[in-house]
């Protein structure tokens, strides 16, 4: 079993983002919501963070969850 999470500082259409994907879920793809977004300033709003499972891992469920003390 392999869980990858972390801060890529990409952007779901990235080369590095499909990267990872290629080989592992984005536990977003299976229970997010919207954008998902994990990276908050003023004018810009992505989602950098992720967590990838691969077939050995079966997720139950995931949330994004914005921290004001935080810009991810």
């Amino acid at each position: 079993p392999t869980i990858v999470c972390g801060d890529l500082n990409d952007i779901p259409t990235s080369y590095t983002y499909q990267l990872f994907s290629k080989h592992l879920t984005d536990v977003f793809t299976l229970f997010g919501k919207g954008f998902g977004n994990t990276f908050h300033e003023k004018l810009y709003q992505f989602r950098i963070d992720y967590f990838f499972v691969n077939n050995g891992i079966k997720p139950i469920q995931m949330e994004v969850n914005a921290f004001d003390k935080s810009d991810h």
